[in-house]
């Protein structure tokens, strides 16, 4: 299991790497800036759309016979609508940043000053948030496995040649969020 979790997590880094060598350092650049944005975008435009959206969006939507009947149903119905409404904002967003980025490398495209140095700074990108990535998607599977089966999940760890370096720098966050 230790060696599978090491193999997707390094395939992600090296498609990562790939992905943002290949589209060069201004595309890379802006494809995390227009993400970032976006989510800023939807935190502040909730407040004034947010009214307006869920005129749209019906309240009397159909659950499980599970969920319906009780407490339960009233807090789906408002989380799911304000999901939905999170969600219209956010592809709002990030079209409207798409299409300003691309008027704008557009326009950086031929002022930039060769396709190397655009591919060597994309891969530099690359390498970065390929590490953050990992960094991240392994202290996930670190605490789904600790939350699941404490005994088991050291062990998967402790096996794992990533997930045990990401965790040893980080027990002390990993025991306080375990502990809550």
């Amino acid at each position: 299991m230790a060696i599978i979790i090491d193999i997707v997590l390094l395939v992600i880094f090296l498609i990562t790497v790939t992905i943002c060598f290949k589209r060069g350092f201004l595309k890379g650049l802006f494809g995390v800036a227009k993400i970032i944005l976006s989510f800023i975008g939807t935190y502040y435009l909730q407040i004034l759309l947010r009214p307006i959206i869920e005129k749209y969006i019906p309240n009397n939507i159909e659950l499980p016979k599970i969920l319906s009947g009780n407490f339960i149903d009233q807090i789906v119905q408002t989380l799911l609508s304000s999901v939905v409404t999170s969600v219209i904002i956010f592809i709002a967003v990030f079209l409207f940043l798409s299409l300003i980025s691309n008027l704008l490398l557009g326009l950086f495209e031929d002022f930039f000053l060769t396709n190397i140095l655009n591919r060597l700074g994309g891969l530099i990108l690359g390498l970065v948030l390929g590490v953050i990535i990992v960094f991240i998607s392994g202290y996930l599977i670190s605490l789904v496995l600790l939350m699941n089966n404490t005994t088991t999940g050291i062990v998967i760890i402790n096996e794992s040649y990533i997930l045990k370096s990401i965790v040893e720098n980080n027990v002390p966050l990993l025991i306080e969020i375990i502990s809550k």
